[in-house]
């Protein structure tokens, strides 16, 4: 994974992290909507006795790609906190 370099010629850290925090914020939001849009038996039943199960497996799965993207944002968070630190050590 690629993590940007704090330098004078670039984005500012805090600007760095805040944006980051905004991902989280907003991911985090949209992870609890999604969660809560969770497959109903009662809307698959009709389709067959499978359809409740295929739809439960892709739901789980698309939290799971979320949640991968959390962890991305977490490790950019962390890298671009440790620069920041670093820096502000005489």
């Amino acid at each position: 994974m690629m993590f940007p370099t704090i330098h004078l010629n670039g984005t500012s850290g805090d600007d760095l992290l805040g944006q980051t925090v905004d991902a989280m914020l907003a991911l985090s939001d949209a992870f609890k909507a999604i969660q809560a849009a969770n497959p109903n038996g009662r809307d698959y039943y009709v389709q067959g006795p499978w359809a409740i199960d295929l739809a439960e497996n892709e739901h789980r799965a698309r939290l799971a790609q979320l949640e991968a993207v959390q962890a991305d944002l977490v490790a950019l968070y962390e890298s671009i906190h440790a620069q920041m630190t670093e820096r502000s050590r005489p």
